[in-house]
């Protein structure tokens, strides 16, 4: 009798630790479909929002299909864990914490260039229409990254009312220090002007990114009267090689050969545009 109870335990026991073990393997493969559903979703989602449709029936693995994004939106593919480029694409297009989302950017622009205008559905197609409405044609063989930095570079250029009009893309920095890389000789109309930046700029970029600017007028004044420079701060290239648009109008009265050279110039009122 003791032997058969015995018997029956083990029995039990065993069955009990198998069925365990089935429902731990089970569980273990749910979570890794729903993982690798959770990834191809927002994949999907990602490619409909660049192409205004999805490839998932192409025959194109995960990877070759995140390599096809990469390319199209930041240029060049990333080295990281998939899940890891996934995620900064993601980010990039719709929750950019540190700089404003391409999305948000391509918004702002529509509304500031057509007002009530009805958007696109994919985003390729939005920012085509805006080269075309500005250049009168497709500058098709850039990121799209740079071909929205691209439009913004040519705003602030263009429209002197862009950085004040539009106050949905502005962020504005107390102050910031920077320092010219190089000497200038006599400084030009039109001129690029490259600066180093001293100090971190929380969020933005770390010291010892490059800010560039450019010369917009130079009037030489006569035997006694200095020359005016008026220099305008348009970008700043960060640690990762991203460009951010910036506005800072700065006008120099006097020599302006030494620009800034040696020595570190506070810029207070810096504005942050994306």
């Amino acid at each position: 009798m003791i032997k058969t109870l015995l018997l029956l335990t083990i029995i039990i026991f065993s069955f009990n630790s198998y069925s365990e073990s089935i429902n731990s393997k089970q569980q273990g493969q749910l979570r890794a479909e729903q993982g690798a559903n959770t990834k191809f979703i927002g994949l999907r989602q990602i490619e409909e929002v660049i192409f205004g449709f999805n490839i998932e029936n192409s025959g194109r693995s995960f990877e070759d299909r995140l390599s096809i994004l990469e390319k199209r939106i930041v240029g060049n593919t990333s080295n990281d864990n998939i899940l890891v480029r996934q995620r900064k694409l993601y980010d990039l297009i719709f929750l950019d914490g540190s700089y404003y989302s391409i999305m948000t950017k391509t918004d702002n622009l529509e509304d500031y260039l057509f007002q009530n205008r009805t958007k696109e559905k994919d985003l390729l197609t939005r920012v085509e229409t805006i080269e075309e409405y500005l250049f009168g044609d497709r500058l098709g063989s850039e990121a799209i990254v740079d071909r929205v930095h691209h439009i913004y570079d040519y705003l602030l250029l263009k429209d002197s009312n862009f950085a004040v009009a539009a106050q949905f893309l502005q962020k504005t920095v107390g102050i910031i220090e920077i320092k010219a890389v190089r000497t200038y000789g006599s400084l030009f109309e039109g001129q690029t002007l490259e600066f180093n930046l001293e100090k971190d700029i929380e969020g933005v970029a770390r010291a010892g990114s490059l800010v560039i600017g450019q010369v917009i007028s130079r009037e030489k004044g006569g035997l006694l009267k200095d020359e005016k420079v008026v220099i305008v701060l348009r970008k700043i290239i960060n640690e990762e090689r991203r460009e951010i648009s910036i506005y800072k109008k700065i006008e120099i009265t006097g020599n302006a050969s030494k620009l800034f050279f040696g020595k570190n110039v506070r810029i207070d009122e810096l504005l942050i545009i994306g």
